[in-house]
């Protein structure tokens, strides 16, 4: 296993990580009550007195982000793999 395909296979899987606790994120502070908010961009739970925010749509971006360098990271991966095979 080259050193190529070994750091982006450990990219790939660091980025995808992130990637879901991002969008986990995401879904808990902004997708569940994105309906609910009020002119202020705060909706108030009553039940688990928590106020959430409407900027919370901004944890979609690192999200995004993580996303795109996990697939590169993989693509790489499977890149160097490839020429590590056609080399020998």
């Amino acid at each position: 296993m080259s050193v190529a395909y070994f750091v982006s296979l450990v990219g790939a899987a660091a980025a995808t990580l992130l990637s879901g606790i991002f969008a986990l994120l995401f879904y808990g502070f902004y997708w569940q009550h994105r309906a609910l908010f009020n002119s202020e961009g705060r909706y108030f739970d009553p039940t688990a007195d928590v106020v959430y925010h409407e900027e919370a749509v901004v944890l979609a971006v690192p999200a995004a982000i993580c996303l795109c360098v996990a697939l590169l990271s993989a693509w790489f991966a499977r890149r160097a793999k490839r020429q590590r095979a056609a080399s020998n």
